[in-house]
């Protein structure tokens, strides 16, 4: 009977041949009580007329591996390719994001300034129509108003009382 890990080199054997079509016919020691017997010194017993299948298996073998290998290098090219295409999304999608936020302020920005500017028309409109008005006097100089009409600081609040009754009694 024949160890596990010969089993197993077996089994690899068998499936690559079956991959490659090689029948058991091709291995006529095969399925015979020598396969995977050893022989005194260690070594399996092999017809020598079978060493040529035995290297054509070989060969399948190392085909196998260096087209495995092959594979392996090309599906971490593309996985590499992969992660820096989806950082350049990534990147672009952030940029979209800032360009939209920014667009937004730019937006209300600009409805700020419609409405300062509405204003300003406003002011300007009332100033026109404020010019055409007529001359306020103050009711307690009876001075004319003007821009720079002011009561000194200085007087008390009686003093404004008093002058506001004076100008009240002569009115009447």
């Amino acid at each position: 009977m024949a160890s596990s890990p010969l089993r197993r080199h077996v089994a690899i054997i068998r499936g690559v041949m079956l991959l490659f079509g090689i029948g058991a016919r091709a291995l006529p020691w095969w399925g015979s009580e020598e396969c995977g017997q050893a022989a005194p010194h260690g070594r399996l017993q092999r017809p020598a007329a079978d060493e040529e299948t035995i290297e054509k298996v070989e060969e399948a073998i190392a085909r196998l591996s260096a087209s495995l290998s092959e594979a392996s290098g090309e599906r971490a090219s593309l996985q590499a390719e992969r992660v820096e295409a989806t950082e350049a999304l990534q990147r672009s999608e952030s940029q979209i994001i800032a360009a939209n936020e920014l667009l937004a302020r730019y937006r209300l920005l600009d409805s700020r300034y419609s409405s300062d500017l509405q204003r300003l028309d406003f002011v300007t409109e009332g100033a026109h129509f404020f010019g055409g008005l007529q001359a306020v006097t103050c009711p307690l100089c009876e001075q004319p108003m003007t821009g720079d009409h002011a009561h000194p600081a200085a007087s008390s609040i009686s003093a404004v009382y008093e002058s506001a009754r004076i100008v009240s009694q002569g009115v009447v």
